[in-house]
């Protein structure tokens, strides 16, 4: 025996069918199971197929391209799921209705092409907020890229960036209002193109939240742990990672990392190691439009203002510095050194070690990211933030008969920009 709530099942089902069109959204240069790429200036274009078993009227088409911002976030100290989405980007698509246009019959499917230019910023009325300057303003009305998936510190808080074809079938009522009829969507990715930025002003002897280009350490020798003399290393800013495809990779850089040794007394300098780098990968959200940098401000003032933080680390490469040569100095400074007088001097290196006479050495690192491993460019959003730096760790000993090694670690800010890809493209999803 049947049951009635299998035949009204059947029933609803056979009826959904008949009263409501199929929407399928074909893109060109599609490969299943791959999604489209597109940067700035490309052309999405695609064809909309509409068809029914019955015979289906419409009165208006809407097909537009959307960008959303999505942030899922915690409270801090609470269980309290907070919420925001913006939806910074809708472009239309033009369709003019015709008695011929706005009916689909059985085994006739109805077919309209459309196209989209990807633009290269937002409109300036996008974020209204004030903001601490004018370039976090600017920021906000650069496209941002997709970012699929983004997982917070806790397994409830997530952020998203998301574009999308947007088609709705509308009919309109006998109050004339517009009803729905069918939707449907298609996700697509869009890495836009990004300008090099200025390098970030840090000063060496002011301490910052996130990076860190200047750190000194007091060398230590022997089974007595005795002080020898200080070493002081510092990086330059690196120029910015283009980015390219996961088969065609992505154009390196590199950084200069200098190191000086003030000896204590006649004691030799330490004997370099390797350098071994990582990318520092952080991804910044909240719920409350940003009003500055997430990455300038301090801990507690972000943990503060609820502002999320996701990080990940990459590893790069590892340089072997043992062949690296000191040079000892007399009098004077090398300019391309840093000038050790800006660093703070640590309870743990007396004013005692300033000798004339130092020890210097330069190390060309460089960086190159993990072939067919995608990434993001840098971009600061209103709801969401992505920025870079890479983490330099300078291993050295003592020259003795101990073995241990002691580490220096550097935290520089990069930036990582887009250069142009087809449209025809694909890839996975980028990190």
């Amino acid at each position: 025996m049947v049951s009635a709530v299998g035949v009204h099942a059947r029933s609803w089902c056979a009826y959904h069918k008949r009263r409501f069109p199929r929407i399928d959204i074909e893109l060109d240069y599609e490969i299943l199971g791959k999604m489209p790429r597109y940067t700035t200036g490309d052309t999405v274009r695609g064809a909309i197929k509409i068809s029914g078993s019955s015979a289906v009227s419409f009165d208006k088409l809407d097909i537009k391209l959307e960008g959303v911002s999505m942030v899922l976030a915690a409270r801090d100290g609470l269980l309290i799921l907070r919420g925001a989405s913006q939806k910074f980007l809708q472009l239309h698509h033009p369709f003019e209705p015709s008695a011929d246009s706005t009916h689909v019959m059985p085994d006739h499917p109805y077919n309209i092409r459309f196209e989209f230019a990807i633009p290269p910023c937002l409109l300036p009325d996008v974020c209204v907020q004030e903001k601490k300057n004018p370039s976090v303003e600017r920021s906000h009305t650069l496209l941002p890229p997709s970012l699929h998936n983004e997982l917070g510190k806790r397994s409830s808080e997530a952020c998203c960036i998301t574009y999308h074809i947007c088609v709705d079938i509308l009919r309109r009522r006998q109050d004339g209002l517009l009803e729905s009829l069918g939707r449907a969507k298609k996700r697509i990715t869009i890495t836009p193109d990004s300008n090099e930025n200025p390098p970030m002003l840090l000063e060496p002897n002011i301490p910052h939240p996130q990076y860190r280009i200047c750190q000194e350490k007091t060398v230590k020798a022997g089974a007595a742990r005795r002080d020898i003399g200080r070493l002081v290393v510092a990086a330059s800013q690196p120029t910015p990672i283009c980015l390219g495809t996961p088969a065609r990779g992505s154009l390196g850089s590199k950084t200069t990392v200098y190191l000086r040794f003030d000896p204590l007394g006649d004691n030799p300098p330490p004997a370099l190691h390797c350098v071994s780098t990582k990318l520092r990968v952080a991804t910044y959200y909240s719920v409350s439009h940003f009003d500055e940098y997430p990455d300038m401000l301090p801990e507690s003032k972000r943990k503060a203002s609820n502002i999320g933080l996701n990080r990940k680390t990459v590893a790069l490469q590892e340089l072997c510095i043992s062949s690296v040569q000191w040079t000892r100095h007399t009098t004077g400074l090398d300019d391309n050194l840093p000038d050790t007088s800006t660093v703070h001097s640590s309870p743990e290196s007396p004013a005692s070690l300033r000798q004339e006479t130092y020890y210097s050495a330069a190390v060309v690192v460089p960086l190159t990211l993990p072939d067919r491993t995608p990434f993001i460019p840098t971009f600061h959003s209103c709801l969401i933030s992505r920025v870079y730096a890479v983490q330099i760790d300078a291993s050295y000993r003592a020259r003795d008969r101990s073995v241990r090694k002691s580490t220096v670690s550097l935290r520089i800010p990069i930036q990582l920009i887009n250069r142009q890809i087809s449209s025809r493209d694909d890839g996975d999803a980028p990190l």
